[in-house]
């Protein structure tokens, strides 16, 4: 091996800590850049950085194991989201993804600078003051997160709603 500039001439393992490094890194220009704890980034839109920047060639599914990865380890916190049209249509909204305080000593003792805030953020409780919305959006939906798996209501209350909508009907 002569050089790292490129993904062709490194190891699997190598080249698969080299893409987790780059990811947890525009994860963290992008939350510096805005001053936020969060990244909304779209899978696409990763790609397209790690191709720009760091001349990484991956596909989306790739991208979606090393995200799957870095969450079970505990390096990043994902908020999915979704929204709905007014007739009813459900569409899904990138994810907000947060670095936490592993990620952060994570990347500090690899020699790359933290933001004192998103430092603060993770240790020490800071609040970051809420963003205003800059830009306004054509498509009137509303935006939820994703609720729990779980139902709230038992089994009974639904057996019982069931069996008042069926007494109801003719």
């Amino acid at each position: 091996m002569t050089s790292k500039t490129s993904g062709k001439d490194l190891y699997p393992a190598e080249l698969h800590a080299r893409t987790v490094d780059s990811i947890l890194f525009i994860f963290l220009i992008v939350q510096g850049k805005y001053n936020v704890s969060y990244s909304t980034l779209k899978r696409v839109t990763i790609q397209k950085l790690l191709t720009k920047y760091y001349k990484i060639r991956i596909s989306l599914s790739a991208i979606s194991y090393h995200l799957t990865n870095l969450r079970k380890m505990n390096f990043i916190r994902v908020y999915e989201r979704y929204g709905r049209f007014e007739d009813g249509r459900v569409f899904n909204l990138p994810s907000n993804r947060a670095l936490t305080g592993r990620c952060l000593s994570y990347l500090k003792r690899m020699g790359i600078e933290v933001s004192k805030s998103l430092w603060n953020w993770a240790f020490k409780g800071y609040k970051f003051p809420r963003q205003k919305k800059i830009v306004t959006s054509s498509i009137s939906y509303s935006r939820h997160f994703k609720a729990s798996w779980r139902s709230p209501s038992s089994p009974e209350i639904l057996g019982t709603v069931l069996n008042s909508v069926l007494d109801a009907m003719p």
